[in-house]
């Protein structure tokens, strides 16, 4: 490693593989091999213009652009602004070759290191430090460029002890149904814990959970119940305490009122509509001046029975079909 006279040292090199391209010249051949289109693409713009007099070389300039789509486009310009000749989309040669590379620089020492941080830190203001801000990280990474040299610290944090809340004891007298009283000795206990994440992070998690117990006894020493609030049961009994007419909070009650019952008789006769029961009409007779007349409906029921009667029931048949059977999904 050298050292560049600023208290940096160069990386050690290494290797890496490239993909590399070469510009196909327009009156042939194609030229050398860059790390990326553009200079590859100006390379083939300058042969274009060398291959022009002296006289032609001397009054324009060659200018290889990449354009939108990747390929490249040459252009030869006069000085005086006119474009004398042009190519449109020349394609590229592309390889993988192995290249060296530099890793990186660092601090030539740790003291060096610490100035440039200190140096950089100085100008921030309070603002620059609050959570959420890149200030420091984007700080951090100007002064190493490349990341190598000064690693940031894994922060990790002990366990933090749990806090256990003196205890709070009452004593409450309680009469029973038959008279005789008991009294009941309440200890209330508070133990709050705080677990410590370590995700590998320089911010690590710390959360807090409250838990309250409530041990109730008699006057043997017998523990009669024994009750747990965690701190999401205690986030609603403190809501309800702050906010009592909230409907979160309201005890529901039962209705005692019996359902008013009652009993109906419904009964239904059919309507004569007039269709003759379903078998065809009599004859209809009737006389005027021109003599006695009669309709007969019997041949008008035999075609209604005979041909029309199949073909609709064939039709109810076929509706019925399209509506049980699945439909093709167009996509």
């Amino acid at each position: 490693m050298t050292n560049n006279g600023t208290g940096w040292e160069e990386c050690n090199m290494v290797s890496q593989n490239q993909t590399q391209y070469a510009a196909i010249q327009p009156y042939g051949g194609q030229t050398a091999w860059f790390g990326s289109k553009a200079p590859a693409c100006q390379a083939a713009a300058d042969h274009s213009l060398a291959r022009q007099s002296a006289a032609y070389i001397a009054s324009h300039t060659a200018y290889g652009t990449v354009n939108a789509i990747g390929f490249c486009d040459i252009k030869l310009v006069r000085n005086t602004g006119e474009i004398d000749g042009s190519w449109t989309n020349v394609g590229f040669w592309t390889q993988t070759a192995t290249v060296q590379v530099q890793d990186g620089w660092k601090p030539a020492t740790d003291a060096v290191a610490q100035t440039k941080l200190t140096d950089k830190i100085s100008t921030m203001s309070q603002a620059d430090f609050s959570y959420g801000t890149s200030k420091v990280r984007d700080a951090v990474n100007e002064i190493m460029q490349s990341g190598n040299g000064i690693e940031v610290p894994t922060i990790s944090v002990d366990p933090i002890p749990n806090i256990v809340s003196p205890p709070v004891t009452t004593t409450s007298t309680i009469t029973n149904p038959d008279g005789s009283q008991v009294t009941v000795i309440r200890n209330e206990t508070k133990t709050t814990t705080f677990p410590v994440t370590n995700n590998n992070t320089a911010k690590p998690t710390i959360s807090q959970n409250d838990t309250k117990t409530v041990t109730s006894t008699n006057e043997q020493g017998q523990t009669t119940s024994t009750e747990t609030t965690t701190q999401e049961q205690q986030a609603k009994d403190d809501l309800c305490s702050q906010n009592p007419d909230s409907i979160a909070c309201q005890s529901m009650d039962t209705p005692s009122l019996e359902t008013p019952k009652r009993t109906e008789t419904i009964s239904y006769t059919a309507e004569n509509l007039g269709f003759g029961g379903g078998a065809c009409p009599s004859p209809v007779t009737w006389t005027d001046f021109l003599g006695t007349h009669s309709i007969n409906f019997g041949q008008y029921c035999d075609v209604l029975t005979t041909f029309v009667k199949p073909v609709v029931l064939a039709c109810a048949l076929l509706m019925a079909v399209f509506i049980v059977m699945p439909g093709k999904v167009e996509t």
